[in-house]
């Protein structure tokens, strides 16, 4: 399903840079930041 975000121009390089380390789309890099806090949350 689609989401429309709207971030910080810094927040955006930040995701951006993290798809082109990872070699992720930014749907994928997105998931695991939301995996991974809502682990912390013990979701």
């Amino acid at each position: 399903k689609e989401v429309k975000v709207f971030l910080e121009p810094k927040y955006k390089a930040m995701l951006m840079q993290m798809c082109n380390e990872d070699g992720l789309t930014q749907a994928e890099v997105l998931t695991a930041l939301i995996k991974s806090e809502a682990q912390k949350r013990c979701m």
